[in-house]
């Protein structure tokens, strides 16, 4: 997630990393994406190149998926910022 809405204005990219034990998951849909032009079906984190008709994606192994809201941060959860060299800060555990 981008900084932006989380804590202020930011160019800073931030994450959660929770466990997934006994919560809901699935592959992110269209409608999940919100009109993300980056979004590339079946849940795969990727970059659009463009738009014309030789415009592809750059596609990263790393695994995307969505889970209901409305529940509280899973206990254990930490939350990070991604450092210069991809590293995660962490910033708070949960």
């Amino acid at each position: 997630m981008s900084g932006g809405g989380l804590l202020g204005q930011s160019d800073d990219i931030f994450g959660l990393s929770f466990r997934t034990n006994e919560m809901k998951i699935a592959k992110p849909t269209a409608e999940d994406a919100g009109g993300w032009p980056h979004y590339l079906e079946g849940g795969h984190t990727a970059i659009k190149t463009g738009d014309g008709p030789n415009a592809g994606y750059l596609v990263n192994p790393t695994r995307e998926f969505v889970t209901p809201g409305g529940n509280a941060v899973p206990e254990g959860s930490v939350l990070f910022k991604l450092g210069p060299n991809g590293e995660w800060i962490p910033i708070r555990k949960f």
